[in-house]
């Protein structure tokens, strides 16, 4: 697996995780069936198989989390105030999973290379290392 730069991966699964207070004004909807809600949704699953693999059991862990399922009828204020509650909930866990895999990236991916140094410029003509002084 060609894995993105630890740098990327975590810019990527800040990205979606910042992205999840903007999906919480649509607890009291139907949050599973908005274009947002869907991109992010999608954006995430793209992420952390990317980042982590396809068949990686960090997919699995987010492919776990049901988001509710929008075919429930709720017809009592009761049962909508569950509703509304297993639906942050649903975010809460895959925000608290989103963090886990940050802080893994974090932790236990060696860091990215530094950048090659600079041999040469136009002045020196590209073959000895650049000093910024005239030898």
């Amino acid at each position: 697996m060609n894995r993105p730069s630890k740098t990327r991966a975590l810019e990527r699964l800040r990205k979606v995780l910042e992205a999840i207070p903007g999906l919480e004004k649509y607890s009291e909807g139907d949050r599973s069936s908005t274009p947002e809600f869907d991109k992010w949704h999608r954006d995430t699953k793209v992420a952390i198989g990317k980042i982590f693999g396809e068949e990686s059991r960090h997919v699995n862990e987010f492919a776990s989390i049901s988001f509710f399922s929008g075919n429930i009828s709720w017809s009592r204020s009761s049962n909508y105030e569950i509703h509304t509650k297993l639906r942050r909930s649903d975010l809460e866990k895959a925000s608290t999973l989103l963090e886990s895999m940050i802080e893994e990236v974090e932790d236990y991916w060696e860091d990215d290379p530094a950048p090659p140094q600079c041999y040469g410029s136009r002045y020196f003509g590209g073959s000895v290392p650049h000093t910024g002084r005239a030898n």
